[in-house]
């Protein structure tokens, strides 16, 4: 049994894959293709899917944004 995140990217996609006893099997930037391969050839048990409502603006990059409160 294992359990895979998925981050999805406007270009790429982040994967992890933990087991059973949450540990990390692997962290790894994909191409979706890539993905569909990995969990074809390999047992899934959960699938973790983070799906934002809208593209990511960037503000955690700008330093005065972060310092906010």
């Amino acid at each position: 049994m294992n359990f895979i995140g998925i981050d999805v990217h406007k270009e790429k996609l982040t994967v992890a894959s933990i087991d059973e006893n949450l540990n990390i099997e692997f962290i790894r930037n994909i191409a979706a293709n890539d993905l569909v391969d990995y969990l074809k050839n390999n047992e899934t048990s959960v699938v973790a899917v983070d799906a934002p409502y809208k593209l990511n603006h960037g503000f955690m990059n700008n330093d005065e944004y972060r310092m906010r409160s």
